[in-house]
């Protein structure tokens, strides 16, 4: 179970079962998912996505500027919160496949917690906290004039690369369920 993993911690909270990282305390990941619910309200500026299956903020972690993105996964209805009542909640296996991900020395957002809602309850959301990726680009906002402007040699370049990033995550026996160029940083 991930509970039982070294390198986290585990606690209840009022908004559900919290597992997190030992550097980043459950008040402040409490208080990023407080915020992140008040910029969905609000329309803030921090909305990156809202979408029927998740809503995704950035958000501030703490008082010296540090920001995080959480990401809600949100229940669809009877028949996904019953799977998910059976199986890991879609947090979960997001945060255990950055887990995989990070000990195969492949760059992913740095996972620093997960809140679940009660086992016994169908209903709820869960989310993911992670790290922001700084400097990075999504792919398909860079395959447009920035890669244009390359040249015919680099893009190729490019390509070539981001097959062999493919070849490896593959040959490692990952694979990616939703894999598309706005799931991509370069």
């Amino acid at each position: 179970p991930l509970h039982e993993q070294s390198r986290v911690l585990a606690e209840a909270t009022p908004l559900g079962r919290l597992v997190h990282v030992p550097d980043v305390s459950a008040d402040l990941l409490i208080e990023a998912i407080r915020s992140h619910r008040a910029a969905l309200e609000r329309g803030e500026d921090g909305v990156v996505k809202r979408s029927p299956e998740t809503l995704v903020t950035i958000v501030p972690l703490d008082a010296s500027g540090r920001q995080v993105c959480v990401k809600q996964f949100c229940t669809r209805g009877p028949a996904h919160a019953l799977k998910d009542w059976i199986r890991p909640s879609p947090a979960c296996r997001s945060w255990r496949a950055g887990l995989v991900l990070s000990d195969l020395a492949i760059g992913a957002p740095r996972g620093l917690g997960v809140l679940l809602r009660p086992k016994r309850s169908l209903s709820g959301d869960s989310y993911l906290i992670m790290d922001v990726i700084h400097d990075a680009t999504r792919l398909d906002r860079f395959v447009g004039a920035p890669l244009q402007a390359l040249g015919a040699r680099r893009r190729r370049d490019l390509i070539d690369l981001f097959a062999r990033f493919l070849r490896r995550l593959h040959d490692s026996r990952v694979y990616h369920a939703d894999l598309k160029s706005s799931n991509v940083f370069v």
